[in-house]
């Protein structure tokens, strides 16, 4: 089979990369650019463009493990970062980043006796990264496109070694590492109001399942 970093520099123009935030997009595209390839990319705030001539190349994450590092990025960039710099950040985010300081206490709050908290799901998808969830980057683009459109998907739990398959490389620094702290564990409450939440991230990863495009055990890669 050839290369599949081969087959996009032959005809760079019938493709794109959508660059899901924390998703190990700007990694992916470190590579990209290693090997002079500048496809055209899509992130927050781009129009995607659909059209059935195009392959599409996404990067993922589990919807859980991105929440978790989403918040906790945030949450140390509000400390770290003077206000003015807070990138693309709304006027309360910091606020409800310090409110509740881990996403384990904000997701035991989503729902109270399997009733919907509109203010803590307002609250939820305030935080950056979560706001722009998976779903707001591929709902529409996986209602329009067909299959065999999606060229290769990218998993952030996988990064290195999907690396290594698109881009034929055999050796590589490790460029993720996938690890645990306390402020990464839920509580089991909290864990099923949060995958309640990020629903639409579940569907959008179950039409890739269907399509063949990832593992079915990748919607349960995280365990508490």
């Amino acid at each position: 089979m050839e290369i599949m970093i081969n087959i996009i520099k032959k005809n760079i123009n019938n493709f794109r990369f959508i660059h899901i935030g924390k998703c190990g997009g700007q990694t992916i595209k470190h590579f990209f650019n290693l090997y002079d390839t500048k496809i055209k990319t899509y992130h927050v705030f781009d129009d995607i463009e659909f059209n059935h001539n195009l392959q599409y190349i996404i990067c993922i994450r589990n919807p859980i493990l991105r929440a978790i590092s989403a918040f906790n990025f945030r949450y140390q960039e509000c400390h770290e970062v003077p206000r003015t710099k807070y990138h693309l950040s709304k006027e309360n985010e910091e606020d409800i980043l310090l409110k509740y300081k881990t996403l384990d206490k904000l997701a035991f709050n989503l729902y109270n006796s399997g009733i919907k908290n509109i203010k803590a799901h307002k609250e939820l998808f305030t935080i950056g990264h979560i706001e722009h969830n998976i779903s707001y980057y591929l709902k529409n683009l996986l209602d329009k496109i067909s299959p065999n459109q999606i060229l290769f998907v990218f998993k952030q739990e996988n990064l290195n070694k999907d690396i290594k398959t698109f881009f034929n490389v055999q050796r590589i620094t490790p460029v993720y590492h996938h690890k645990l702290n306390k402020k990464k564990y839920l509580t089991k409450t909290s864990y099923k109001n949060l995958k309640k939440a990020l629903s639409s991230d579940y569907q959008c990863l179950s039409k890739l399942i269907e399509w063949n495009k990832i593992d079915k055990d990748f919607i349960k890669f995280y365990k508490k």
